[in-house]
Protein backbone atom coordinates (compact mmCIF):
# COMPACT_ATOMS: atom_id res chain seq x y z
CA UNK A 1 0.00 0.00 0.00
CA UNK A 2 1.10 3.41 -1.12
CA UNK A 3 0.20 6.24 1.38
CA UNK A 4 1.43 9.87 2.18
CA UNK A 5 2.86 11.66 5.23
CA UNK A 6 3.21 15.28 5.31
CA UNK A 7 6.09 17.52 6.34
CA UNK A 8 6.82 20.72 7.32
CA UNK A 9 7.12 21.72 2.91
CA UNK A 10 4.49 19.08 1.50
CA UNK A 11 3.64 15.87 1.11
CA UNK A 12 5.97 13.12 0.30
CA UNK A 13 5.17 8.92 -0.37
CA UNK A 14 5.43 5.93 2.21
CA UNK A 15 4.99 2.48 1.00
CA UNK A 16 3.56 0.88 3.75
CA UNK A 17 3.11 -2.40 3.88
CA UNK A 18 1.69 -5.75 6.56
CA UNK A 19 -1.25 -5.03 8.60
CA UNK A 20 -1.33 -1.67 10.73
CA UNK A 21 -1.75 -2.78 13.91
CA UNK A 22 1.08 -5.11 13.64
CA UNK A 23 4.34 -3.77 15.48
CA UNK A 24 5.78 -1.28 12.78
CA UNK A 25 9.17 -1.31 11.50
CA UNK A 26 10.23 1.98 9.36
CA UNK A 27 13.00 1.40 7.02
CA UNK A 28 15.30 3.98 5.41
CA UNK A 29 17.49 3.89 1.97
CA UNK A 30 21.08 5.30 1.58
CA UNK A 31 21.11 8.69 -0.58
CA UNK A 32 22.08 8.57 -3.86
CA UNK A 33 23.41 6.32 -6.17
CA UNK A 34 22.82 3.63 -3.07
CA UNK A 35 19.10 3.99 -2.81
CA UNK A 36 19.07 2.53 -6.19
CA UNK A 37 21.49 -0.22 -5.85
CA UNK A 38 19.63 -1.65 -2.61
CA UNK A 39 16.05 -0.38 -2.85
CA UNK A 40 15.50 -4.13 -3.66
CA UNK A 41 17.39 -5.62 -1.38
CA UNK A 42 15.32 -3.00 1.08
CA UNK A 43 11.92 -4.15 -0.27
CA UNK A 44 13.05 -8.28 -0.27
CA UNK A 45 13.62 -7.46 3.71
CA UNK A 46 10.36 -6.07 3.96
CA UNK A 47 8.60 -8.35 3.10
CA UNK A 48 10.13 -10.78 4.96
CA UNK A 49 9.54 -8.83 8.18
CA UNK A 50 5.85 -8.64 7.46
CA UNK A 51 5.90 -12.41 6.91
CA UNK A 52 7.29 -12.39 10.62
CA UNK A 53 4.32 -10.72 11.46
CA UNK A 54 5.48 -7.13 11.76
CA UNK A 55 4.22 -3.96 9.83
CA UNK A 56 7.07 -2.55 7.66
CA UNK A 57 7.17 1.29 6.30
CA UNK A 58 9.58 2.95 3.73
CA UNK A 59 8.66 7.23 3.26
CA UNK A 60 10.30 8.81 0.20
CA UNK A 61 12.30 11.74 1.56
CA UNK A 62 12.08 15.45 -0.21
CA UNK A 63 14.14 14.67 -3.51
CA UNK A 64 14.25 11.31 -3.62
CA UNK A 65 11.98 8.44 -5.26
CA UNK A 66 8.79 9.58 -6.32
CA UNK A 67 9.09 12.58 -4.26
CA UNK A 68 7.88 16.14 -5.90
CA UNK A 69 10.50 17.90 -4.44
CA UNK A 70 13.65 18.45 -6.50
CA UNK A 71 16.63 17.59 -4.40
CA UNK A 72 18.48 20.86 -5.55
CA UNK A 73 15.90 22.52 -3.25
CA UNK A 74 16.16 19.91 -0.06
CA UNK A 75 18.59 21.01 2.67
CA UNK A 76 19.74 18.26 5.04
CA UNK A 77 17.23 19.49 7.99
CA UNK A 78 14.66 18.90 5.43
CA UNK A 79 15.70 15.22 5.25
CA UNK A 80 15.61 15.39 9.23
CA UNK A 81 12.24 16.71 9.62
CA UNK A 82 10.70 14.44 6.93
CA UNK A 83 12.26 11.46 8.65
CA UNK A 84 10.76 12.65 12.29
CA UNK A 85 6.91 13.32 10.27
CA UNK A 86 6.70 10.13 8.44
CA UNK A 87 8.16 7.86 11.91
CA UNK A 88 5.24 10.04 13.59
CA UNK A 89 2.24 9.05 10.65
CA UNK A 90 3.05 5.47 11.27
CA UNK A 91 2.93 6.42 14.76
CA UNK A 92 6.41 6.14 16.54
CA UNK A 93 8.13 2.83 15.05
CA UNK A 94 9.72 1.02 18.10
CA UNK A 95 12.79 0.01 15.79
CA UNK A 96 14.04 2.01 12.68
CA UNK A 97 16.49 -0.08 9.99
CA UNK A 98 18.83 2.19 8.05
CA UNK A 99 21.06 1.29 5.33
CA UNK A 100 25.02 2.99 5.11
CA UNK A 101 24.13 6.55 4.93
CA UNK A 102 20.83 6.25 6.04
CA UNK A 103 22.50 6.57 9.83
CA UNK A 104 22.83 10.24 9.77
CA UNK A 105 19.47 10.40 9.95
CA UNK A 106 17.56 7.45 11.52
CA UNK A 107 17.42 9.10 14.95
CA UNK A 108 15.42 11.71 13.94
CA UNK A 109 12.66 8.75 14.27
CA UNK A 110 12.49 9.09 17.48
CA UNK A 111 12.20 5.35 17.94
CA UNK A 112 13.64 3.48 20.90
CA UNK A 113 15.98 1.28 19.24
CA UNK A 114 17.72 1.53 15.73
CA UNK A 115 19.43 -1.49 13.78
CA UNK A 116 22.27 -0.13 11.39
CA UNK A 117 23.18 -1.90 8.31
CA UNK A 118 27.24 -0.94 7.05
CA UNK A 119 26.48 2.41 8.80
CA UNK A 120 28.75 5.20 7.07
CA UNK A 121 29.67 8.97 7.82
CA UNK A 122 28.74 12.11 5.62
CA UNK A 123 32.29 12.69 5.56
CA UNK A 124 32.98 9.13 3.18
CA UNK A 125 29.62 9.52 1.53
CA UNK A 126 30.59 12.48 0.15
CA UNK A 127 33.84 11.58 -0.77
CA UNK A 128 33.05 8.59 -2.97
CA UNK A 129 30.26 10.65 -4.70
CA UNK A 130 33.06 13.00 -6.00
CA UNK A 131 35.11 10.14 -7.15
CA UNK A 132 32.33 8.43 -9.50
CA UNK A 133 32.90 8.15 -12.81
CA UNK A 134 30.12 10.77 -13.32
CA UNK A 135 31.98 13.01 -12.12
CA UNK A 136 34.07 15.91 -13.43
CA UNK A 137 37.44 16.94 -12.69
CA UNK A 138 35.90 19.15 -10.51
CA UNK A 139 32.25 20.12 -9.53
CA UNK A 140 30.43 22.63 -11.89
CA UNK A 141 29.25 24.93 -9.77
CA UNK A 142 26.49 27.10 -10.31
CA UNK A 143 25.65 31.02 -9.16
CA UNK A 144 22.63 30.05 -7.09
CA UNK A 145 24.06 27.60 -4.65
CA UNK A 146 24.20 24.36 -6.07
CA UNK A 147 26.46 22.20 -7.40
CA UNK A 148 26.23 19.62 -10.29
CA UNK A 149 28.18 16.71 -8.72
CA UNK A 150 28.23 12.67 -10.07
CA UNK A 151 24.55 13.32 -12.63
CA UNK A 152 23.09 15.34 -9.06
CA UNK A 153 22.41 19.04 -9.04
CA UNK A 154 22.70 19.52 -5.10
CA UNK A 155 23.03 22.74 -2.71
CA UNK A 156 26.35 23.44 -1.67
CA UNK A 157 24.55 24.03 1.76
CA UNK A 158 23.82 20.01 2.02
CA UNK A 159 27.15 19.02 0.81
CA UNK A 160 28.47 20.84 3.82
CA UNK A 161 26.31 19.66 5.92
CA UNK A 162 26.83 16.30 5.37
CA UNK A 163 30.46 16.47 5.49
CA UNK A 164 29.89 17.22 9.24
CA UNK A 165 27.49 14.53 9.68
CA UNK A 166 27.88 10.99 11.67
CA UNK A 167 25.27 8.54 13.16
CA UNK A 168 24.44 9.42 16.10
CA UNK A 169 24.63 7.16 19.36
CA UNK A 170 21.21 7.73 21.11
CA UNK A 171 18.88 5.17 21.86
CA UNK A 172 19.94 1.25 21.81
CA UNK A 173 21.40 0.85 18.56
CA UNK A 174 22.82 -2.91 17.09
CA UNK A 175 25.64 -2.09 14.29
CA UNK A 176 25.87 -5.01 11.53
CA UNK A 177 29.03 -5.25 8.85
CA UNK A 178 29.67 -7.43 6.08
CA UNK A 179 32.68 -10.07 7.17
CA UNK A 180 35.00 -8.47 5.13
CA UNK A 181 34.39 -4.89 6.63
CA UNK A 182 36.98 -4.22 9.96
CA UNK A 183 34.57 -2.09 11.25
CA UNK A 184 33.27 -2.44 14.87
CA UNK A 185 29.72 -3.93 14.73
CA UNK A 186 27.58 -5.98 16.91
CA UNK A 187 26.82 -8.73 14.23
CA UNK A 188 28.50 -9.69 11.26
CA UNK A 189 26.86 -10.56 7.97
CA UNK A 190 27.95 -12.61 4.84
CA UNK A 191 27.48 -11.94 1.21
CA UNK A 192 28.73 -8.72 -0.81
CA UNK A 193 28.30 -5.24 -0.59
CA UNK A 194 25.90 -4.34 -3.42
CA UNK A 195 25.98 -0.60 -2.59
CA UNK A 196 29.30 -0.81 -4.68
CA UNK A 197 28.11 -2.65 -7.87
CA UNK A 198 27.90 -0.42 -10.69
CA UNK A 199 23.97 -1.86 -10.82
CA UNK A 200 21.26 -2.83 -8.71
CA UNK A 201 21.98 -6.57 -7.60
CA UNK A 202 20.83 -9.60 -5.66
CA UNK A 203 22.35 -11.09 -3.00
CA UNK A 204 19.94 -13.77 -1.39
CA UNK A 205 22.64 -15.40 1.63
CA UNK A 206 23.30 -11.12 2.79
CA UNK A 207 19.32 -10.73 2.18
CA UNK A 208 18.55 -13.84 4.53
CA UNK A 209 21.23 -12.49 7.20
CA UNK A 210 19.71 -9.13 7.37
CA UNK A 211 16.30 -10.39 7.44
CA UNK A 212 17.24 -12.94 10.10
CA UNK A 213 18.87 -10.89 12.65
CA UNK A 214 16.23 -8.17 12.12
CA UNK A 215 13.50 -10.00 13.10
CA UNK A 216 15.01 -11.97 15.82
CA UNK A 217 16.34 -8.87 17.20
CA UNK A 218 12.64 -6.90 16.86
CA UNK A 219 11.46 -9.24 18.39
CA UNK A 220 13.46 -8.62 21.40
CA UNK A 221 12.78 -5.15 21.17
CA UNK A 222 8.83 -6.04 20.74
CA UNK A 223 9.31 -8.11 24.01
CA UNK A 224 7.83 -10.84 21.73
Amino acid sequence: MTDRYSWSNGQEMIMRIGTPDAPQIMFLQPFFEEANRLRRLIACVMRDVVDAGFGAALPDLPGTGESITALHEVEFVDWRAAVAAASASIGTPKLVVSFRSAALIDDAANAQHIWRCAPETGQRIIRDLMRTRLTATTAAHNNDGTVHVAGHRIKQSLITALEAAAPSHSGTVRTAQLNSSAAAADVSLPGTPLWRRSEPGEDAELRAAISNDIISWAKQCAGR
